[in-house]
């Protein structure tokens, strides 16, 4: 994602990310055999390693690098919550419903949301050089 970032931008390569994301966990709802779910496990992974990368630089570019440290650190600190709540969450639904399908599509949906969320970002504006 890194080589995508340097020829693109950092918004898009994290919108794939996060694509990437939604896709492998769709694919996951209808994964029935050994082989579908090591091909979701290696693009989750890619796609999670990926956005993962690309949020300190996309902090700097949208914020600058003065206060990068604060604010990387505010979306570490809210990431941690969602992934300590996750699993709580996704238990309480399989308790509910003896399924795992409604987690997996509210995971969709919110790495969706994370896609529309990052394809709505406003790029800074260029700054002429001095």
């Amino acid at each position: 994602m890194g080589n995508l970032s340097d020829r693109f931008s950092n918004r898009i390569a994290l919108g794939i990310s996060y694509a990437i994301m939604a896709l492998s966990l769709f694919w996951l709802i209808s994964a029935s055999s050994e082989w579908s779910l090591f091909l979701f496990s290696i693009a989750f992974g890619f796609a999670y390693g990926g956005m993962l990368v690309l949020f300190s630089p996309l902090v700097a570019e949208l914020f600058g690098t003065r206060s990068h440290g604060v604010i990387l650190a505010a979306g570490a600190l809210a990431g941690s919550f969602g992934a300590a709540l996750g699993p709580i969450v996704t238990g309480y639904i399989f308790d509910v419903l003896c399924s795992y399908t409604m987690a997996f599509i509210l995971c969709a949906v919110l790495a969706l949301t994370g896609l529309i969320s990052t394809l709505l970002l406003i790029p800074p504006p260029r700054r002429k050089p001095a």
